[in-house]
């Protein structure tokens, strides 16, 4: 219904407008912080727990992700987690020496930290899924593409499910790309058309992959 469509597109505007805000304002309560505690944090003390928490961060993020080390993306995010992990030590030391301020930054850095990690969780999420639907895209016959296409017009309906909704999404789009790639021919007359069910002919007869 449109106004379901409506409110569901408001949050995600809504959504990303937090997570844009949410990361500056992480950088601007924690690196003052981390600056303060630097200044008094001991050099042997620096040299050995900076490195140290920056290593445990980058295994712990790397362990959990499917992408490393072969993907940009992937390799980007453990350096990022890398560098929080560094910044923790002297960030430590400055709410010790910051007293209550420190206290409400540490609040402010969970809250913001998480919304920051959700956002990064459910992106890696999305791409893990896509990674898994191309794959059996590739694998499926044109036929097995038409019948997935048409699941994915169900899900999309008003009403249906939101989970299936963002499923159907990103299949659709893996799809839109594998009928592409087999039969360029019929895609774009299919798209010129209108881009409604597709042509019967991916249903009756494969194409070769």
């Amino acid at each position: 219904m449109p106004g379901s469509r409506t409110r569901r597109t408001t949050a995600g505007r809504l959504a990303r407008g937090t997570v844009r805000i949410a990361r500056p304002a992480l950088l601007a309560v924690a690196v003052p912080v981390a600056a303060l505690g630097a200044v008094a944090l001991p050099l042997g003390r620096a040299v050995v727990l900076v490195p140290l928490m920056a290593a445990v961060a980058a295994a712990l993020v790397a362990a959990g992700h499917d992408g490393f080390p072969g993907r940009p993306g992937a390799r980007r995010t453990v350096a990022l987690a890398a560098a929080w992990g560094a910044l923790a030590v002297p960030f430590a030391s400055g709410v010790h020496l910051t007293g209550p301020v420190g206290a409400a930054a540490v609040a402010i850095v969970l809250v913001l930290g998480l919304v920051v990690a959700a956002d990064a969780t459910s992106r890696a999420l999305t791409r893990s899924a896509r990674d898994v639907a191309a794959q059996l895209a590739v694998e499926s016959s044109l036929r097995e593409l038409w019948e997935q296409w048409q699941w994915t017009g169900e899900a999309l309906r008003p009403g249906a499910d939101p989970a299936g909704r963002a499923t159907a999404l990103v299949l659709r789009d893996v799809l839109l790309d594998e009928l592409a790639r087999r039969d360029p021919a019929g895609f774009d007359r299919w798209m010129r058309e209108g881009a409604g069910d597709p042509p019967d002919h991916w249903y009756e007869q494969d194409a070769p992959r």
